[in-house]
């Protein structure tokens, strides 16, 4: 399975509307909440809800969620990883009485 960072870099090298929705749903959900700007939720999921509704006729809006989702799969992998770890080292580092 081809990791977040290599589909981004060949969707970035095709044209199609697929593919730059693509990289923009990448780039729009690792941004969220970076750089200490206030964000507007109401106004983030209502531009997420609106490209939903389109992803079944236009291409980029289908590529903005497929980007979106596996942006969020690859946060969710890393956090379950990181808790595993040191569920890990939780219980291996207990001392016995």
């Amino acid at each position: 399975m081809k990791t977040l960072a290599e589909k981004l870099a060949y969707n970035e090298t095709q044209k199609g509307g697929f593919s730059r929705g693509y990289c923009a749903g990448v780039r729009f959900y690792q941004s969220y909440g970076k750089g200490g700007a206030p964000i507007d939720k109401k106004k983030h999921n209502q531009y997420i809800d609106d490209m939903s509704a389109g992803a079944k006729k236009h291409s980029y809006c289908k590529g903005f969620m497929c980007g979106i989702r596996d942006a969020a799969n690859e946060r969710k992998s890393k956090v379950i990883a990181s808790s595993l770890n040191a569920a890990a080292k939780s219980i291996t580092g207990k001392k016995k009485k």
